[in-house]
């Protein structure tokens, strides 16, 4: 189990193509997860790298693409995390 200080977490998923975890909050950001932090100490706490804005309530990764399901605009986005 996993802790966290961003309470609002409510989409994970897995980046297999780089080895990271992605999660959004219900503070409208999406980001991805310090892996030696998750696995070591067992906390889910932002990562250097790509974060933006967006308000999913939840998440899946495939083919390259974060894919997140926005619930207010009623669609299933498609979002480009290649650096």
């Amino acid at each position: 189990m996993s802790t966290t200080e961003d309470t609002g977490i409510n989409g994970l998923a897995w980046d297999s193509d780089r080895q990271q975890f992605w999660v959004s909050s219900l503070n409208g950001e999406v980001y991805p997860v310090r892996r030696d932090v998750a696995v070591t100490e067992g906390r889910l706490e932002p990562a250097r790298g790509r974060s933006f804005s967006g308000n999913y309530l939840r998440l899946a990764y495939g083919a390259g693409y974060l894919w997140g399901a926005d619930y207010d605009r009623r669609q299933i986005c498609k979002i480009n995390v290649k650096d």
